[in-house]
């Protein structure tokens, strides 16, 4: 039990050395660039998104940079999404959308959009954003500087989450406990290994020029966690990518209560772990039992060591990406709760292979 202890002491020490890395390194987006450059083109897969597509259009609208062309996919939305496309699109010269088809087997919904969007663009840089993000005025610019200095291939952001309910508060801020206390996100840009791989597809921009080399969506198309899926593939190409978390220059409200949280996490959870269900299931065990073989193998100034590196990880994590500190510590229960029930979603998911996403089922999912 001693041995079980140490090894678990070790890990722990481990993910707070990463946690605080990323709180010291500040991973965010700098400041804004250039109101002028090369040409963006805005590009927003959008399903069902009448209530979100117009916040965002506004900010795509208010962003100080030129040239920019905005191009929605209206994928086969049911409700009043198309009405609000037309509207924009009539009052704004650079909006425009296009009325999707049939989904064909073999892709799904948000990689074919994107792949479509990509055919459409004329821009120098392509960025992809999702209907439900609400984007500062200068993250464009911002972007554009980040993808010249740093010669990206690729530049993406987790957005600040915005959480309006309790379910909320306790289940979406799990993503980023787990990305920042296991990734160090400055090896995502310094280290050309591709498990140190992270992207969002809410926030993605590419060099158009690489894009259409390899059409990535097209290659990762039946991917439900498409976004870490290509920033693995780039790695491997040896091509530069970077990935920040935003602390307000973008941000985005992902899930709106516990159980749609709960069921949108279990859809990728897996893939943030390598696509490893044994990777996944270590980490559930050792968060929420790990304090037992500590106190048992070492006792109480081992659990005492424990339990502040288990604090300053949550400290860490949550002053890094700009979350409420105390929420950290009210919630942790609650939240070790909600990784079990996104666990074991996962698996359930992975097992039966098929998931249902706003009113589409997705069968044979990879």
């Amino acid at each position: 039990m001693i041995w079980a202890a140490l090894i678990i002491l070790y890990l722990t020490f481990l993910r707070m050395s990463v946690a605080l890395v990323n709180l010291l390194t500040r991973p965010h987006p700098g400041s804004e660039g250039s109101g002028h450059g090369p040409m963006v083109s805005v590009l927003v897969p959008a399903r069902n998104e009448e209530k979100n597509i117009g916040r965002l259009l506004d900010s795509l609208i208010a962003q100080k940079y030129e040239p920019l062309e905005i191009i929605v996919y209206n994928d086969a939305s049911t409700d009043g999404t198309e009405k609000v496309l037309r509207e924009y699109a009539a009052a704004n010269a650079n909006v425009r959308y296009i009325n999707g088809s049939e989904l064909p087997e073999g892709w799904l919904g948000k990689n074919r959009a994107c792949h479509l969007l990509a055919s459409e663009a004329k821009g120098d840089f392509f960025l992809f954003i999702d209907a439900d993000v609400t984007a500062g005025s200068t993250i464009v610019s911002s972007a554009v500087r980040m993808m010249e200095e740093g010669e990206l291939a690729l530049f993406s952001v987790f957005p600040h989450q915005e959480m309006h309910t309790r379910g909320e508060r306790v289940v979406v801020p799990i993503m980023n406990w787990i990305l920042l206390s296991l990734l160090p996100m400055i090896l995502v840009r310094r280290c050309r290994w591709s498990s140190f791989s992270a992207a969002n597809g809410q926030f993605m921009m590419f060099r158009a020029s690489v894009y259409q080399r390899y059409r990535f969506h097209e290659m990762v198309r039946m991917r439900l966690a498409e976004d870490i899926a290509i920033a693995r593939l780039m790695k491997r190409e040896r091509l530069r990518i970077q990935t920040l978390v935003s602390r307000g220059d973008i941000s985005c409200r992902m899930y709106t209560g516990y159980a749609d949280a709960i069921n949108g996490f279990a859809k990728n959870v897996i893939t943030m772990f390598g696509d490893s269900r044994m990777f996944i299931l270590f980490f559930l065990i050792i968060s929420i039992f790990g304090w037992l073989p500590v106190l048992v193998g070492v006792g109480w100034p081992g659990m005492a060591a424990y339990l502040l590196m288990v604090i300053l990880i949550n400290l860490s994590v949550a002053a890094a990406s700009g979350q409420k500190i105390m929420d950290a510590f009210l919630f942790f229960p609650e939240r070790m709760a909600a990784f079990v029930r996104i666990v074991f979603g996962a698996f359930a998911i992975r097992g039966r292979k098929s998931y249902e996403w706003k009113e589409r089922r997705i069968t044979e999912i990879v």
